[in-house]
């Protein structure tokens, strides 16, 4: 996840939680969760629509269609908005679903194919703005698709699935409580929560969710932004040394003896320093840096898990710092496999090495570490009320 936390005045106290959550329960199942709308595409698209037994059911303003099983094209371009021979103009909202299956969407032209329950609603987008795809569907459902996006959810430990489960419903409830009345709470990949879509059928996942339906988690009787990421490398780091704001308690970072059996637990990274020239120069421009050529790389402030909040990039005319998360996610658009912000630099010729541990931001449950740590027989609130400090599971549906 990579989504900058909300502002902590937003965080309601536990003790309004159940009448902010009681009204968007109530418009779902009761034990199914608020609605949550997901955004699962924008702009102009073609995409491919599978529809199940039972057809499919189109609504707009003053009308509806029913569409038989089948495939369709979606196409979303500057004047209209087609489903096969059907279209409305780029004015009129819609929305379909599909009558007794999920409808299948595929994530490109070509590409796979994701099911979605609910109702996949298309706002008009007006005269300069994007179109916009947005699943709508209760909160319980939506983790269906979630579990099986964070996590390998058949080489997971049932316990670490249940924290996860736990965690990512917290997030969700949070970002609905922190935006009312939008249509649009989350996104479907890293920058919110990788979520595949509903419609999978995946029994790990489905048993995590069903063990902890309604739990979530609270801190000094709020809820917060319970931030997750696949392998910390033997600690996690305060949310504040990552994104900013206010220490939180639930959020301190810990120390870590259980993601040792990740793949990412260590890794290297090497650049040429002409590749390293190229992808700090247009950093430079926005900010008015005349660069020279590199020097060297230095990390700057690590925190508890070695994750440096800035690199102190050092040339032949003279020197300035960076955010190290700025840094890195313009070396991964170069190719370069820099997984996280904890790492040292050395220099041998003209190839910088990087050799760091874990993969992500760092904040919060580390997923791979839940797994090590329920493989040594931990119960999944232990997991959670270690990796976040001071926190209390709460049942709210």
């Amino acid at each position: 996840m990579s989504l900058p936390p909300l502002r902590r005045s937003l965080l309601p106290r536990i003790a309004l939680l159940a009448s902010l959550v009681a009204g968007a329960v109530t418009a779902a199942h009761a034990d199914e969760g608020p609605i949550i709308g997901v955004l699962i595409a924008s702009g102009s698209l073609d995409r491919r629509l599978e529809v199940g037994p039972g057809g499919m059911v189109i609504e707009y303003p003053g009308g509806s269609e029913q569409v038989v099983a089948g495939s369709y094209l979606l196409r979303l371009d500057g004047t209209h908005a087609r489903i096969a021979d059907w279209r409305l103009p780029r004015t009129t909202p819609f929305r379909f679903r599909g009558l007794r299956s999920a409808v299948g969407v595929t994530t490109a032209d070509g590409g796979d194919i994701r099911s979605y329950d609910g109702w996949i609603e298309v706002p008009a987008p007006g005269a300069e703005g994007d179109w916009e795809v947005i699943n709508r569907l209760p909160l319980e459902r939506y983790l269906l698709g979630v579990l099986p996006g964070e996590t390998p959810t058949s080489l997971f430990d049932p316990e670490a699935l249940k924290a996860q489960a736990v965690a990512s419903r917290t997030y969700a409830l949070f970002q609905v409580l922190a935006r009312p009345g939008s249509r649009v709470h989350l996104r479907s990949d890293t920058r919110s929560q990788v979520f595949l879509g509903s419609g999978l059928v995946d029994e790990a996942a489905r048993a995590a969710i069903e063990a902890t339906r309604g739990q979530v988690l609270t801190s000094d009787g709020r809820i917060f932004e319970a931030f997750f990421h696949s392998t910390c490398g033997g600690a996690t780091r305060p949310v504040e040394a990552c994104f900013g704001g206010s220490p939180l308690d639930a959020l301190t970072g810990v120390t870590c003896e259980g993601c040792g059996h990740s793949s990412r637990a260590t890794w290297e990274a090497r650049v040429s320093m002409e590749t390293l020239g190229e992808v700090l120069a247009p950093i430079c421009r926005r900010h008015g840096i005349e660069l020279g050529a590199v020097r060297t790389i230095e990390p700057i402030d690590p925190s508890l898990g070695g994750h440096c909040a800035y690199v102190r990039v050092v040339h032949e005319r003279g020197a300035f710092e960076l955010e190290s998360e700025s840094f890195r996610r313009a070396l991964l658009a170069r190719k370069v496999r820099c997984l996280s912000t904890s790492f040292v630099v050395t220099r041998s010729g003209e190839l910088m090495k990087f050799v760091g541990r874990g993969w992500g931001h760092g904040v919060g449950l580390c997923q791979y570490g839940a797994d090590g740590y329920a493989r040594k027989g931990y119960g999944y609130r232990a997991i959670l009320e270690y990796f976040y400090q001071r926190s209390r599971i709460e049942a709210l549906w």
